[in-house]
């Protein structure tokens, strides 16, 4: 799921923070045939809802299965996230991006 999740982001034309979005995260499988989709706020939803049928008409077609559904769900906010330390700015940025670690990792970076 994740490969054909990553080419339905290569045949998006650029449009942004939606593409970027969509290249950063990664589908949920809730069912055999249903996959979430978690997004931060309303307008990230709104994109993604305009861009759903794509979405799901390609997902069927790549994993040759016509009984796969999308869902949404809209992230909660439980508390203001505060960066304080460079480790915590770092911790934060590798939460939403987890190819950041492996960057890091894998240029053998410290942490400032």
């Amino acid at each position: 799921m994740d490969e054909a999740w990553q080419q339905f982001a290569k045949t998006i034309p650029e449009q942004g923070r939606i593409t970027s979005f969509i290249l950063n995260t990664r589908p949920n499988l809730t069912t055999a045939t249903t996959f979430e989709l978690t997004v931060s706020n309303i307008l990230q939803e709104k994109e993604i809802k305009r861009l759903q049928p794509d979405i799901v008409e390609f997902m069927q077609h790549k994993l040759q299965n016509s009984m796969i559904r999308m869902t949404l769900k809209i992230a909660e906010e439980t508390e203001i996230q505060r960066a304080n330390s460079p480790e915590d700015r770092y911790k934060i940025m590798a939460d939403q991006n987890p190819s950041l670690d492996k960057l890091r990792k894998g240029l053998g970076l410290e942490i400032d």
